[in-house]
């Protein structure tokens, strides 16, 4: 094999390994989004904080649900929490004459969507 051949060839295996080993990430279309039923006395007001960098996110997602669910985190949270991460967030819910409820969640994200490791599905308040 002369030089020339030696090139080519390691041109075409360096071109192979180097578009051969990206993995293809497919995303869904879906909106992924997390809730909890809030039983007990009714909110004045509910929002999810970020532990890491202490941003508040306030519920938007509460129009049209029945008044005791309400959107803990989305898909929009990818925005602040970023790729492939896992995050700690509490979800509060204030009301009227009472300390407010502080509950604990975990959510993480791929490239495409958010996934919750841990937190409730119903939060009693007193």
């Amino acid at each position: 094999m002369d030089c020339r051949s030696i090139l080519s060839a390691t041109l075409i295996l360096g071109a192979v390994l180097v578009t051969g080993c990206e993995p293809q990430v497919y995303c869904t279309q879906e909106f992924r989004q997390f809730e909890a039923t809030v039983l007990g006395v009714q909110p004045t007001r509910v929002y999810t904080v970020d532990l890491t960098t202490g941003d508040t996110l306030f519920n938007q997602h509460n129009a049209g649900y029945p008044a005791s669910k309400y959107g803990v985190g989305s898909d929009y949270m990818m925005q602040t929490q970023g790729m492939n991460t896992t995050r700690s967030y509490s979800f509060v819910v204030e009301h009227a004459g009472g300390a407010p409820c502080v509950v604990p969640f975990v959510f993480q994200t791929d490239e495409c969507h958010i996934s919750k490791v841990s937190g409730p599905d119903t939060v009693q308040c007193p």
